[in-house]
Order: structure tokens, then sequence, then C-alpha cells
């Protein structure tokens, strides 16, 4: 039966639009963040160990980049309409597959449907919200990241309570039901697509040294993302705490993500030069780290908020940078998924450094230590994103 619920509200209802946005991005990290607060009771039950392991993280990450380079050609073929019902429809097989049964190959084989959901999803949404927002683009932006790092939070936090009161298949796959909603929403809108080609610029874009600044400084900011998403659990269960509590850990680091992403929203379109918030979340982010080499039980909770803002606001932050090279939405639809798609390429790489430092030297504290050294290239490259220079990826200017 088919719904009408949004022909009661005007569709471009600014609460309506947030709420089809959110409800698509919540749905869009949850396949990762579900496995992290679990990755040692995934080891017990299966062959993986802690590098094998790294690969359910870096593998749906590789193919979200993947997919992300071929954002014309998807949005070609597919559409926003049917691609993103598309992404959500592979997510929930994602999500059936680990609740009917869990072994490393079910794992695995679930782990690439969630990569190439994502990669659907974070690939066509960005044109969407171009398209119909146009000068609160950067605002929308802000949102749908805020989403996206809202579904990472309630995962984390559930699921392992969930394992431990029900059982593990139940923990990985319950969030089925939040993508099935998410589905059902997003079907009734019925905005058209956009007229969105691939342009001479979405060309040419990779040859220019600019694209590959931008690919650099969203791929360094979104590394350290997925290294604390795959690992900061497994650090704290190895350090004596249960995986419950090591999930909420996690969940609160995402709940500071939240707060610098919805804060985001509210203030960056009144800063055209995006640098001084960028220096400033980065600040916190080190500070965030260095906490957790220097005392990771005495300063846990201090070092999860300082690094979730500054993860947090890094990721809406590189979204509204490259999207701020584009002149229109063609052009903004195509550095973002070309950017976006380097990024989460050099990214996938991170899991499994940590991985490689887990299981040969049990020693993480190495890892966060590297991610401080990146925070730091990435304050530097940030000088590079002078207002004056940001449309230097067109031949003529």
């Amino acid at each position: 039966m088919h719904i009408d619920f949004f022909k009661m509200i005007p569709i471009k209802s600014p609460l309506v639009f947030s709420l089809i946005i959110f409800l698509v991005g919540i749905n869009l990290r949850p396949s990762i963040a579900s496995l992290s607060p679990l990755t040692k009771d995934i080891e017990k039950l299966t062959t993986l160990n802690d590098f094998s392991v790294s690969f359910l993280t870096t593998l749906p990450i590789w193919l979200i980049g993947l997919l992300l380079l071929i954002t014309p050609f998807l949005h070609k073929k597919l559409g926003e309409r049917r691609g993103v019902a598309l992404a959500l429809l592979l997510l929930a097989g994602t999500f059936l597959l680990r609740w009917i049964n869990i072994s490393t190959t079910t794992l695995l084989i679930s782990s690439v449907l969630s990569g190439l959901g994502i990669a659907l999803g974070q690939s066509l949404i960005p044109i969407f919200i171009k398209e119909h927002t146009q000068d609160q683009t950067a605002r929308y932006m802000a949102i749908y990241s805020t989403a996206i790092m809202a579904g990472a939070l309630v995962s984390s936090a559930i699921s392992p309570w969930i394992a431990l009161n029900i059982d593990m298949s139940t923990a990985l796959g319950f969030w089925l039901i939040i993508t099935i909603i998410g589905y059902i929403v997003w079907k009734q809108q019925s905005l058209p697509d956009s007229l969105f080609v691939m342009s001479d610029f979405a060309k040419s874009v990779i040859k220019k040294p600019r694209f590959w600044l931008l690919v650099l400084f969203m791929g360094l900011g979104t590394g350290i993302y997925t290294i604390i998403l795959a690992w900061l659990p497994p650090f704290y269960t190895q350090l004596g705490w249960t995986s419950q509590k090591s999930g909420l850990l996690l969940s609160f680091v995402t709940a500071s993500e939240v707060l610098a992403g919805t804060s985001i929203s509210f203030f960056i379109s009144h800063y055209p030069d995006r640098r001084p918030i960028i220096w400033f979340f980065v600040s916190l982010l080190i500070i965030g780290l260095t906490f957790f080499c220097y005392d990771p039980i005495a300063l846990a909770w201090v070092a999860a908020l300082f690094t979730g803002l500054g993860i947090g606001a890094l990721f809406p932050l590189s979204l509204i940078v490259a999207m701020d090279h584009g002149k229109n939405t063609t052009d903004a639809g195509s550095l973002s998924g070309f950017v976006q798609g380097g990024a989460y390429l050099l990214a996938s790489i991170f899991p499994l450094i940590a991985g490689v430092i887990e299981q040969f030297f049990s020693n993480l504290r190495l890892a966060w230590g590297l991610m401080i050294l990146v925070s730091l290239i990435i304050g530097l490259l940030a000088f590079r994103f002078s207002p004056k220079y940001k449309f230097s990826l067109y031949p003529s200017e």
C-alpha cells in the first residue's frame, strides 16, 4: 500500500526535507559501527584475527571510494530516487544476512553489500541536496553529515547490549528495522532528479593539483574517523573494559561528533573562509588523541569528547570545502563524488594500519600517536584553502 504522508506537507518544507535527508544519512554507518564494540567477540566466533578483522571496515570503505569515483555514471544510470532506494535495499540486505547467520563468509559478503549501499547513498545524496537547497547547501550538508554520525552513535551503543541480552546475530542485524523505515520514507518523496551530467570539468578535474589537495585533506580526516570507529572499542576492551562500556565510549565520541556537526550547520555560512574553523577543531582533535596516548583510562571520557568534536567538525567541513569549489549543481556534485572517492580509498588503509599495529605490537597507542601526526598535516593543508584560490580548479581562473 502506498503511503501518502508527504502529500500532507509541502515537500520543500525545511522540516520535511531535513527528515528525508536524516533518515537516509542515519543508515550509512551502522553496518560498520555496530561491529566495532564486538570485534573481539567476532574473532572468537569466526576465523578472523586482529589483522583480518580490519577488512570488515576496510572493505566497505574501499568500495565506497571506488563507487564514488563513478558518481556521474551512477547518476546517469539510476538518478537520485532509484539510486538511493537501491542503496537502502543493499544495506537492508547487509543487516538481514548478519541477522540470519554470523560467519567469516557472511560477514565478508555483507561488508561488500554494505560498501555498495553506502557508496550509492554518499555519491547521490550530495547531488540531491545541492539541487534542492541552493544557497542553503552548507546547512543541509551539515545535517546530512550529522545524521551519518548519529547512526554510528546509536548502533555502536546498542549492539553490545543486544549481544549481551539477546544474541550476536540480533546485535548485528537489528538495524534492518531502521533501514526499512528509511526506505519507506525515501520512496514517498517526489522531488525530481537533478539534471546531472558529466561535464568537461568532471572529466578533467583529476588533472588539477587542487583536486589532489582536496582528496588528501578529506582522506586524512576520514582516515582518522575510520580508525577511531574500528579500533577505539577494541583498544579499551584490551585495557579491561567490557564491550558494553567500550561501545558507550565510542557512542560518546560520536555524540561529540554530532554536537560538532550540528554546530557547524548553524554558523558555517557566516565564515566563507573556512580555515579558522578547521584549525580550531584540528586543535581539539590533537588534544583528544594526546589524552588517549598519555592516560587512556583516567582521561578516557575527556579524550573522547575532544576527539569527537574534532572528527565531527572535520567531516562536514571537508565536504563543504570540496563543494565550495563547484559553481553549480553539476560541478559541485561531480567534485564531491570524485573527492570523496579518492578520500575513501585513502582512508580505507587506516583500519588496516591499526590492525597491523595490534597484530604485531599489541599497542594501539602507537596508532593514536600516528593520528596526531596526521592531524598536524591536516592543519597544514588547511592553509591552502583561502577563498581567494577556491576556484583554481577552473582553467579560466
